[in-house]
């Protein structure tokens, strides 16, 4: 195989790789957005708002500042999260295989709830610690209540949506 195909083939390749990670990019945020509910951008903002409360009260910044580092959180997650929420979907399935192969049960509901709080929690703590440098034993409590709260407001959006 020449250089050029070479060149091509791993291009093509990366490419099947890389497309859904990036569909499914943040840890939340994005998959609401993906659901083409007018509703979406509206939940997006009040959990971003809920998380800029929590930073304002819990770190005690000025609210400018605590946008700032909710947004840097988030888009972390985001970046991060093109690369976990995949795997992290498929480690669920093939967890919850023994227990449910029906993958929209109530039971896979809570364990992505659950994934996804946690995973988020330690995403975001790990940009606090590295970019604000906050000690992550200060910033998980306060983080997972935030992140359970906003999360939360996303999962009841497909429940909503199906009730009517």
């Amino acid at each position: 195989m020449n250089s050029e195909k070479k060149k091509t083939f791993i291009t093509i390749f990366l490419a099947f790789l890389l497309i859904p990670n990036i569909v499914y990019a943040d840890m939340v945020w994005p998959s609401v957005f993906v659901l083409e509910r007018t509703h979406s951008v509206p939940v997006i903002i009040i959990g971003f708002l809920i998380e800029v409360l929590f930073v304002k009260y819990f770190m005690k910044e000025s609210l400018g500042k605590s946008f700032i580092i909710s947004f840097v959180m988030n888009l972390v997650s985001t970046v991060l999260g093109i690369i976990f929420i995949p795997y992290t979907g498929l480690f669920v399935e093939i967890m919850l295989i023994p227990f449910s192969s029906d993958s929209f049960s109530l039971f896979h509901w809570i364990i992505a709830y659950v994934l996804a709080v946690i995973v988020n929690v330690l995403l975001e703590g790990m940009s606090l610690k590295w970019i604000y440098k906050k000690k992550f034993k200060e910033t998980y409590k306060w983080l997972l209540i935030a992140n359970a709260i906003s999360v939360i407001i996303c999962l009841i959006i497909p429940f909503e949506s199906s009730l009517g």
